[in-house]
C-alpha cells in the first residue's frame, strides 16, 4: 500500500495543481472584497472547481489499485518463505 500511495501522489498533485491554477484570480478577488475569509473561499470557490479533477483522481485511483500485480510479485521474491501469496492483488 505504501508503494502505490507514493507512485500515484505526485500524479494526483499535478492534475490538483493544474486544476487549481485554471482558476480565475478574479473569483479570488471578488470575494475578499465581499469579506470573505480563507475558510470561505475555499468552501465556495476551490472545492467546487475541484469537483471535476476530484472525480478524474478517484477513478484513475480505483483503476491504478486494480491493475496492481507488479509491486506484489516484485516482492515476492524478496521475502523469504511464503509471505507474500498471490492474494495479494486484485487480479
Amino acid at each position: 500500500g505504501n508503494i502505490v500511495t507514493w507512485e500515484f501522489t505526485g500524479y494526483n498533485m499535478l492534475i490538483f495543481y493544474s486544476s487549481l491554477s485554471t482558476i480565475p484570480h478574479s473569483l479570488y478577488e471578488a470575494a475578499s472584497i465581499d469579506g470573505a475569509s480563507e475558510w470561505q473561499i475555499v468552501k465556495s470557490i476551490k472545492l467546487p472547481e475541484l469537483r471535476g479533477s476530484l472525480a478524474i483522481t478517484v477513478i484513475f485511483s480505483i483503476i491504478g489499485s486494480f491493475q496492481l500485480f507488479n509491486e506484489p510479485s516484485i516482492l515476492q521474491n524478496m521475502v523469504p518463505g511464503n509471505a507474500i501469496t498471490t492474494y495479494y492483488t486484485p487480479n
